[in-house]
């Protein structure tokens, strides 16, 4: 039985799935204007987005 998802739900997974895109995105920025990606900055923002993602999977598993 497939269950009906919230609007709260929908709006909650868009937001987290939109933020990881705008980090991957200033990650990306960072790459091109560097001309480079061996940086502190790229492997934590990198493993910020990893995590917040395996949370966000965990999150929706769970429904």
């Amino acid at each position: 039985m497939l269950l009906r998802k919230s609007s709260l739900h929908v709006d909650f997974i868009s937001s987290y799935i939109r933020s990881q895109v705008e980090k991957l995105s200033v990650i990306l920025k960072y790459v091109e204007d560097n001309n480079g990606y061996e940086d502190a900055f790229i492997e934590e923002n990198l493993r910020s987005v990893e995590q917040n993602t395996r949370q966000l999977r965990k999150f929706y598993l769970q429904k």
